[in-house]
């Protein structure tokens, strides 16, 4: 009997998971495709490094308001109206797009992009969450990871295939598609009771708001941390095919191979992190400020070295760094909240402040590669990553002297 609970719960997981993880790397192609394509918008097109930076930095701003907002009505609505909605705002903006040539207007449309893109994390992650048990949600909650690792590797081939045209139109059909597609398998699954929507507010005794999550042991940290990894997996990795293009030497289109191919190692990463926090007896504090500190030293290096492989290999190891440390947020610590009934609202607190510190950091790296050239951005990366070691040993410090005196 216990043997056959356990078969259910796995086949549970298995097709939760599955739905959610898809829908999410679906997501995670359409928010790469300015990024991979900027290259080649800057060569054919009237764009310059100004202007790219600025609709990146909207976007980045609209979905961080959009995480906020979202993350609490995701713990309200039922996940398939959230993402159907989501993915279908999403893909009408980017199809959209290139056919605007007035800045304003192109803004408006990543703006619009980045808030249908909010719509999505914050129910799945509930879905999960709720629905299957804390083992199997961890690791439904690593390939999620892996999800969103593998859009810029689906992205970048696109864009080393196709220009950049054909990169947002073939991006916005498919990101419609997969609105309908996944609408219609969400309410499958809650028509044959393998979702439950309602699983965690029948048993929770109080309302939970935005203030609730913020007195949660280690959010502050959390917060902190989502910061910094949303950042480097955002802004930073948003500016590494220009990176790769002008200070490394390759062209455009092998620029964005290589970028999707170092997408494709770091999806790694979430195992990695996963495997290390298993061996270190569940220590978080420790595998995330070691995880920062590789990051900071690698980045580093890339001054040092003029062999362009061995940068690329600095680059993919500082980018991992980063991500072993979000996953300790992602995959570890907002499958563990599943009780508080506030796991969309939490996340959405957390993609919030980390899209605001991006959208923050991309006008700041945009104005940095102008006026110090590459060499000084990459001290602030390797700079920024040596603050997390710092700000994330001090918290666990205090904490556990707290703790102590308690």
């Amino acid at each position: 009997m216990v043997e056959e609970n356990q078969n259910k719960e796995i086949k549970k997981a298995v097709q939760i998971g599955s739905i959610c993880i898809i829908t999410y790397m679906a997501s995670y192609v359409m928010r790469n495709i300015l990024s991979v394509s900027s290259v080649q918008m800057m060569q054919d097109d009237n764009f310059t490094k100004d202007s790219i930076g600025m609709i990146s930095s909207i976007y980045f701003l609209m979905y961080a308001i959009g995480q906020l907002i979202n993350g609490r009505l995701g713990d309200k609505f039922r996940a398939r109206t959230m993402v159907g909605i989501g993915l279908l705002v999403s893909g009408l903006s980017a199809l959209a797009f290139p056919f605007l040539d007035y800045l304003p207007a192109q803004v408006l449309s990543f703006a619009l992009n980045g808030f249908g893109l909010s719509m999505l994390r914050g129910p799945l992650v509930r879905t999960i969450s709720e629905n299957t048990l804390p083992k199997y949600a961890r690791n439904c909650c690593t390939g999620f990871s892996v999800a969103g690792l593998c859009g810029p590797m689906v992205a970048g081939m696109l864009a080393s295939i196709l220009n950049w045209k054909n990169v947002f139109y073939v991006t916005s059909i498919f990101t419609v598609a997969m609105g309908v597609i996944s609408y219609s398998f969400l309410a499958i699954a809650e028509k044959r009771g393998i979702i439950n929507e309602k699983s965690v507010k029948e048993t929770s005794d109080e309302k939970k708001s935005y203030l609730d999550v913020f007195r949660l042991r280690k959010f502050p940290m959390y917060m902190f941390v989502g910061a910094i990894t949303e950042i480097v997996g955002a802004s930073v990795a948003f500016w590494i095919p220009a990176y790769i293009s002008e200070q490394l030497g390759f062209s455009a289109a092998k620029s964005s191979m290589l970028y999707s191919i170092m997408s494709l190692i770091k999806a790694m990463s979430p195992f990695v992190a996963v495997f290390i926090y298993n061996r270190i007896k569940e220590r978080d504090t420790q595998l995330i400020i070691a995880m920062f500190f590789i990051s900071c030293v690698m980045f580093a290096l890339l001054n040092f070295v003029s062999n362009v492989w061995l940068c690329l290999i600095f680059l993919l190891l500082a980018r991992m760094g980063s991500g072993c440390a979000s996953t300790a947020l992602w995959s570890i610590y907002i499958p563990g909240l599943r009780d508080t009934g506030c796991v969309s609202t939490a996340n959405g607190v957390f993609d919030f402040s980390g899209y605001v510190a991006a959208s923050i950091a991309n006008m700041v790296f945009a104005n940095a590669v102008s006026q110090m050239g590459w060499s000084g951005l990459i001290y602030i990366w390797s700079g920024m990553m040596l603050v997390g070691v710092i700000a994330v040993w001090a918290f666990d410090y205090f904490d556990t002297r707290s703790n102590l005196k308690q």
